[in-house]
């Protein structure tokens, strides 16, 4: 058996690996046979505190891929199917002809509901991973048994072969979560999803996917695409389930939802601008979801033999922030609202998982505020209107993570939230700007680092109530600071602008229909990192 790169017609042998066979009788129709089996991968499971344990390796099967039965002389295709969820394929070829079994790293459905995800080498031209058989006479009899087995490479203290198993293990977490997915919406129609792995993938300062500098596992906005690392006694994350089906989060809520995060680097310990804690939040807890596991693992290192864990449903977990800014309040809550193991004065809801979806993917595309978690529980409380049982188990986790149970709307526009982080600046969350009013003062900082933490950039919002030109300014408070502004309706930017240096007020004049808008105000010195410090600006609506 051999793992090949396979971009259109060009095919790039990457390593060998090992498989089976067994025999049968009878054919499925005149002139051809059947041939059946079963393709399995070896999983490596991980620790909480050593990382990837080899000696514990199970073989577990390749579910809903696509098999082919590939014919040696021209290399056309036979017949196709796809594994069930054992691993089971069954593929019909003509008698006494020369083929080869070709399990392709990619799992695709037509019609409602639909996918196409697959893994692909990003340092060799973009080519699908896939796993060959050996070449054999398909005889005159059916064949069953014809099983395949994608090896680690693991050869005892180091990766000795090509790691065969790699595109096949990331695929088995995603078809996890899309089993997840279907289980509350069976008619979903995914967007093609493509997976970048190779073991060039490394961790860098720089990025060129080409060569395998993909800085860490991510999702970027801008490719749509997963990247994943495979860096042999560095950071491998083939086998980290929890970083996979996270990554496939972000995918899933920016390609059929809506994600306003800025992306950037997180820790437990960060107060993160709110966007970031939220979807960050979300997709950690996704990730437990979906493994039914709330242990998330990262495993890395020489040999593959570190871990770092984190407790999703552990609302005190590291001592990090409580908070409306803090990834690990919100991943706590989020989970909670989801599982059936509640805690004492803490936890006393289980929602299960349709109605968390159906709020991500259909109640935050319309918000007309970021998404937060405010927007996100004030439309899961819009979903429990009059359920006082419910809504009375959402507060109480709000309470135990230090955010307000009182906001009456998505702004929290009645500024009950007294929880700063430690600045008094960072309050409201959201400033309100009222045509013609006197300007009003709006603080961004470094205090909590840059360029994704709280206060680097602070939010702003107005409602008019007649169609017509308004003009947004933000005037420095001072002659060093820099603003630059920006304009969003439900997500969607109307206009942004930094044009002026020093002292220079910017305005944005915009034709806007009657509505809500929400906007943006920072200072360019904390976006370009050149600078730390306080920096205000006196922001007005006319």
């Amino acid at each position: 058996m051999r793992l090949h790169a396979i971009c259109l017609l060009l095919l790039v042998v990457l390593g060998c690996g090992g498989g089976g066979g067994g025999g049968g009788s009878g054919g499925s129709k005149t002139g051809n046979i059947t041939i059946s089996g079963r393709i399995t991968f070896d999983s490596v499971p991980v620790t909480q505190a050593s990382g990837l344990d080899y000696s514990s390796t199970t073989q577990k099967p390749v579910r809903g891929v696509v098999v082919e039965a590939i014919r040696v002389s021209d290399s056309s295709v036979l017949d196709s199917s796809t594994t069930d969820s054992s691993g089971n394929y069954t593929l019909s070829v003509p008698e006494n002809t020369e083929i080869k079994i070709r399990v392709r790293a990619q799992m695709t459905r037509s019609g409602s509901p639909s996918w196409d995800i697959s893994v692909i080498d990003n340092t060799q031209g973009r080519a699908l991973y896939v796993m060959d058989s050996e070449s054999f006479d398909s005889g005159s009899s059916s064949i069953s048994g014809k099983n395949l087995n994608a090896p680690s490479g693991w050869g005892g203290s180091s990766y000795t072969s090509t790691r065969v198993a790699a595109p096949f293990a990331i695929l088995d977490f995603i078809y996890d979560a899309l089993q997840t997915i279907l289980s509350v919406d069976p008619d979903v129609e995914l967007p093609e999803l493509r997976i970048n792995w190779s073991p060039n993938n490394i961790p860098s300062t720089d990025r060129d996917y080409s060569t395998g500098h993909i800085v860490t596992t991510h999702y970027s906005f801008s490719t749509g695409e997963i990247y994943v690392l495979g860096d042999e006694d560095n950071d491998t994350d083939e086998y980290d389930g929890h970083v996979i089906v996270h990554e496939f989060g972000h995918y899933l809520v920016h390609r059929l939802g809506r994600t306003d995060t800025i992306g950037g680097s997180h820790t437990l310990s960060d107060r993160l601008d709110p966007r970031v804690a939220f979807d960050e939040g979300f997709q950690n807890a996704l990730s437990a979801i979906v493994l039914d596991n709330a242990t998330y693992i990262d495993t890395f290192g020489a040999k593959q033999s570190s871990s770092a864990y984190m407790d999703i449903e552990d609302n005190d977990f590291y001592s990090s922030p409580k908070g409306w800014y803090s990834e690990g309040s919100l991943q706590s809550i989020i989970y909670d609202l989801y599982d059936r193991n509640d805690e004492p004065n803490i936890d006393s809801i289980s929602l299960g998982f349709a109605p968390l979806y159906d709020v991500m993917i259909n109640d935050m595309k319309t918000v007309q505020s970021f998404t937060t978690i405010y927007s996100f529980i004030d439309s899961l409380k819009r979903r429990y209107q009059g359920n006082t049982s419910v809504i009375n188990a959402i507060n109480q986790l709000l309470q135990h993570e230090d955010i307000t149970t009182q906001a009456v709307d998505e702004w929290d526009s009645t500024e009950t939230e007294t929880n700063d982080g430690g600045n008094p600046d960072t309050l409201p969350v959201y400033t309100e700007l009222q045509q013609g009013a006197p300007a009003v003062k709006v603080c961004t900082s470094t205090d909590f680092g840059t360029p994704n933490k709280l206060m680097n950039i602070r939010y702003f919002y107005f409602t008019v109530n007649t169609s017509g030109t308004y003009t947004i300014r933000a005037e420095p408070e001072v002659a060093q600071n820099d603003p630059v502004i920006a304009l969003y309706y439900r997500g969607t930017v109307l206009a942004s602008k930094n044009s002026g240096g020093d002292g220079t007020a910017e305005t944005i004049t915009q034709e806007l229909s009657a509505g809500t808008y929400v906007g943006e105000v920072s200072e360019v010195k904390i976006l370009n990192e050149t600078e730390t410090g306080t920096f205000c600006f006196n922001m007005s609506l006319n």
